[in-house]
């Protein structure tokens, strides 16, 4: 499906505002992958959507709308893989009490909660420090949460050492696990690409993976099989930034339960980052996460780049995300906020010649 945006004629040689009618149309397929409706139609009809209140009123409106699911579903299942939930076979043989059913309600608790990062307009830090997850009868008992069996989806308070927002929901923890064990690597390669937009290099060519079965059938942590693992030095230089964040999270298994053992062996959950800065748990390195200053940025460019619908470039797009960053950083530092300052700017209000005719 396309959504053709007609260049005025002559075409100008420098970027010009879109009419009313192609902004309407642009922000109802960010907010709602789908149509404007008849209030957004009447507000591009009066020629009033390219004014300032008139265009925050009409996003306000709109992520009220429960047509803004659709932003949840969309935006949230790309960016924190949510999508990859009802694909992920765990080994049913180390998880036999997993179901289809369990992969649902962990995706919809990841959903519900995000939802209310938007209703409450909370600051986009609650998305990894938040004690509250939403949580039925079989997530609970998953969680270890007392809850009644028949009560639906409800927001409760989570055991202590998990109050990490999404690093602590079993969707993300479960996507970013092998089938049969955790996985430090890709636990902290989530995190550096998702929530800091810092990816770590690709493995050099011919470098093998983590030995599943290490020589003599020693019973060997995840973390002491990634130490050895990282005596090769070929491996070293990715492994140190990535594995410390990944040990942070040691504690909930390849299905996201809170564990405290691994081979029989007390868990070792410390972590240092290549800065010195050093953590013990899924909260205290939540917290980190929150007070970095790439992780605002990087929520402004994952939602940028759903917002415009191509890649966000350093050259093109940096001052477009300082002036997000910035202009979000005296007010709620919502995602509300986040949105509205995208909507808000000339990258998603105008049009350039090399665009050929399309958004």
């Amino acid at each position: 499906m396309f959504r053709p945006e007609l260049d005025p004629a002559p075409v100008p040689t420098e970027p010009w505002l879109v009419d009313d009618f192609e902004l309407a149309s642009r922000l109802s397929y960010f907010l709602w992958s789908s149509m404007p409706d008849e209030a957004l139609l009447q507000t591009a009809e009066a020629g009033l959507l390219q004014r300032e209140q008139a265009l925050s009123d009409q996003v306000q409106r709109m992520i009220g709308d429960p047509r803004s699911a659709e932003l949840i579903a969309n935006f949230a299942g790309q960016w924190l893989h949510l999508r990859a939930v009802p694909r992920h076979q765990p080994d049913r043989q180390l998880f036999p009490e997993f179901t289809g059913e369990l992969a649902e309600s962990m995706t919809r608790s990841t959903e519900l909660f995000f939802r209310n990062l938007l209703d409450a307009r909370l600051p986009i830090e609650e998305l990894v420090t938040s004690a509250a997850v939403p949580v039925n009868g079989a997530l609970a008992a998953h969680y270890g949460i007392a809850a009644a069996a028949d009560q639906g989806f409800l927001s409760l308070a989570t055991p202590a050492g998990r109050g990490a927002g999404v690093l602590g929901h079993a969707s993300v923890l479960m996507v970013t696990s092998e089938p049969g064990r955790t996985s430090p690597v890709k636990r902290g390669a989530w995190v550096l690409s998702n929530l800091l937009c810092s990816p770590p290099p690709p493995p050099p060519p011919g470098v093998e993976g983590l030995d599943e079965a290490p020589a003599g059938g020693e019973s060997l942590t995840v973390r002491q099989r990634l130490e050895l693992h990282r005596t090769d030095p070929a491996c070293a230089a990715c492994h140190r930034v990535m594995d410390p964040i990944g040990f942070g999270l040691e504690n909930f298994d390849a299905v996201g339960r809170w564990r405290t053992e691994d081979q029989g062996q007390p868990l070792d959950t410390r972590g240092t980052l290549p800065d010195g800065t050093t953590f013990s748990s899924a909260e205290e390195l939540g917290r980190i996460v929150a007070n970095d200053a790439r992780f605002r940025r990087c929520v402004a460019q994952k939602l940028a780049t759903y917002a415009l619908g191509r890649g966000i470039e350093a050259d093109r797009d940096s001052a477009l995300i300082e002036a997000v960053v910035s202009e979000t950083a005296s007010g709620d530092g919502s995602l509300v906020a986040i949105a509205t300052a995208l909507i808000r700017s000339p990258a998603f209000r105008m049009r350039s010649p090399e665009q050929n005719g399309a958004p």
